[in-house]
């Protein structure tokens, strides 16, 4: 199998200005979050907002040359980044004083931002390292490849499945926004049997949606019904599925792991930097108009978003919570009477009614990730453990891009189903993928077994 390479116009792999740049704001950012750690723990003051402010600058200018150097890393690492980043200003949010309303305490400066942008530096470094060192060894001698008729019936059966199970929603129930409830109620009460799959299957195959579009741009061909099925799949997010900010982000996932394979070498334009800012304030108008419509005012968004942070927030504030070593390591995945980690911070920093009626209802709070790590394994395991989850994602991402890169397309999606998952268990700090995941490797291995690619031989008489 051919590996595939992914540069900038002006990259190298070694030697140019971008690694030293690259390198460099690494070890400048580094060191500076645990400057700034120690010194806002020690004297918080009014230049913590100033200092957060420039740090979200700092943070953006060291993505841009990250990106430069390594585009296909940054690239494929998108769920990672959106989490961490998000998680940056939400620390910043609380950092300023806003109340956090499921926990009910006033947000102090208490080093939080620093800390997740040192996880940020650390996982991108190390999955840059499991990326490259990926790319100097094959798994056997590779795989025979998909023909292009092969690959497009299993796009279409993906999608084809999926839009008639959506529109089978659609027409039986009007979806949740047309029929003015929220989503987790009429998939719990109102959706047809059965149909649940639904927001499994949109998902997993907009893998399948994005490469049929960005394959079909790359060979200039029309791209009507490519765009149609994009269209699609949005709409469906939005009125069958009733989703917003987790669906846009699981398809800018999928989206961005595909570009580096399929697409190749990509030169970033002005354009590319006005379509992702008008994505983003038409998903931020969205989400304001449905919380006005919810009778809630517009500045609820940053009251939302403070509660991102507000578990990492909790750990760092409590006396005795915070250790280098573990203390309750057994908590991670759930320990007695919790059937998870989640519910066990949760209860840990939750007013007990609270936590009674989300646990009644089924619903959980956000932003575990490096809260429980933390507040379990301690602050060195912790951050070990990150380091070895982003190697191991960097291993996986680059394998997927070369899969993609000779249109491989079954041993694609299973290599981005693995890497999801890994990522999925310690960002959202749920055990639930590990079944999956452990069914996915065996189709791996068999997959890998059922089409091998024979070395060749020498007959000799």
């Amino acid at each position: 199998m051919t590996e595939a390479t992914v540069t900038l116009p002006g990259h190298s792999e070694d030697g140019d200005w971008h690694v030293s740049a690259r390198a460099l704001a690494s070890g400048v950012m580094l060191v500076a979050g645990v400057v700034l750690y120690l010194v806002e723990r020690a004297a918080p003051g009014p230049w913590v907002s100033w200092a957060q402010g420039f740090g979200v600058l700092a943070t953006l200018i060291y993505l841009w040359i990250f990106l430069r150097n390594q585009q296909a890393v940054v690239l494929t690492s998108f769920f990672q980044i959106y989490y961490t980043v998000g998680m940056m200003l939400s620390a910043a949010i609380i950092s300023a004083g806003t109340l956090m309303i499921e926990i009910g305490r006033v947000g102090t400066a208490n080093g939080i931002f620093w800390v997740l942008l040192i996880y940020l530096v650390v996982g991108l470094e190390v999955c840059r390292v499991g990326y490259h060192l990926a790319a100097r060894f094959r798994w056997g001698h590779g795989m025979l490849r998909p023909s292009e008729a092969a690959n497009r019936a299993l796009i279409f059966l993906f999608v084809g499945l999926t839009l008639a199970i959506a529109a089978y929603v659609l027409a039986a129930t009007g979806g949740p926004v047309l029929l003015g409830v929220d989503r987790k109620t009429f998939w719990r009460e109102i959706a047809p049997p059965g149909s649940a799959i639904l927001g499994s299957l949109v998902s997993q195959s907009f893998f399948f949606v994005a490469f049929y579009y960005l394959t079909q741009r790359k060979k200039s061909e029309r791209l009507m019904l490519p765009t149609l099925i994009l269209g699609s799949y949005v709409l469906t997010a939005i009125f069958v599925l009733g989703e917003k900010f987790t669906m846009f982000i699981v398809f800018m996932n999928a989206w961005f792991f595909v570009v580096p394979g399929a697409i190749g070498q990509v030169t970033l334009r002005r354009g590319h930097l006005l379509l992702a800012v008008g994505a983003l304030i038409m998903l931020v108008i969205f989400a304001v108009t449905s919380y006005m419509m919810q009778e809630k005012e517009a500045g609820f968004l940053l009251v939302r978003a403070a509660l991102q942070a507000q578990l990492l927030w909790s750990v760092f504030d409590e006396p005795g919570a915070l250790s280098l070593w573990p203390g309750r390591s057994e908590c991670l995945f759930g320990c007695w009477p919790f059937e998870s980690g989640q519910q066990f911070i949760s209860f840990r920093y939750l007013p007990v009614s609270l936590f009674s009626h989300y646990d009644e209802i089924g619903n959980v709070l956000s932003g575990f990730m490096p809260a429980l790590p933390i507040l379990t394994l301690g602050a060195v395991l912790s951050m070990a453990l990150h380091a070895v989850i982003s190697f191991a994602m960097g291993v996986l991402q680059q394998k997927l891009v070369s899969a993609l890169a000779v249109r491989n397309l079954v041993y694609a999606f299973l290599l981005f189903k693995l890497q999801f998952g890994f990522a999925i268990i310690w960002y959202v700090q749920i055990s639930a993928p590990l079944k999956g995941i452990m069914a996915t490797i065996l189709l791996i291995f068999i997959y890998r077994a059922t089409f091998p690619v024979r070395p060749a031989t020498t007959l000799t008489g």
